[in-house]
This record gives C-alpha cells, structure tokens and sequence, in this order.
C-alpha cells in the first residue's frame, strides 16, 4: 500500500448521471452503497472547499453565507443521507 496526494473527483453532473445509471441497473447491495459514497463523497468535498481555506481572510466565492447556516445545511444533507441509506446499513454506525 502506498501513500500519495490524490485530488478527488468533484461531484458533477456527469457524476450524477452515473449514480442514478448505478442505481437503476444496481445487481448487488455494493451497487447502492457505491452511490451513496460517492453522494457522500461529493459532500466531503463541498464541505472541505467551504470550511478549509488557505486564505482565511477570504471567504470562498461561491457562497456569501455565513459558516454557521454552511453547517447547518451540510447536517441537514447528512442527515438525508443517513435516511436514505439501506435498512440496517447504519445500525452501531457501521455499514453491514
């Protein structure tokens, strides 16, 4: 195993458009939880270009809200997400 900097896949459209393909034509569990990682995945990243910047004294130009309702709405997503998950597969917070 190794270590190295890998920059992730911004979630997209294009990406989007593959997770509901996944979904429709999902043969195994894996299939589903394949997207809902990758739905989370695209949350990480909006998460870390909203609250992890270089340049603290800059606010990121694609929101004008204030950090406080940013968390808010990345709680409300997560909990969306939890909810969506398959029955069971959040039981002692881990996947089964």
């Amino acid at each position: 195993m190794c270590v190295r900097d890998i920059d992730p896949i911004r979630y997209s459209t294009y990406v989007d458009e593959c997770c509901r393909a996944i979904s429709e034509a999902a043969e195994y569990p894996t299939d589903i939880y394949v997207v809902h990682l990758t739905h989370l995945h695209g949350l990480a990243d909006r998460i870390t270009r909203t609250l992890i910047s270089d340049e603290w004294h800059m606010t990121p130009a694609f929101t004008s809200a204030p950090i406080g309702a940013c968390v808010k709405s990345f709680e409300s997503e997560l909990r969306q997400v939890r909810s969506s998950l398959p029955e069971g597969a959040h039981q002692n917070g881990k996947l089964s």
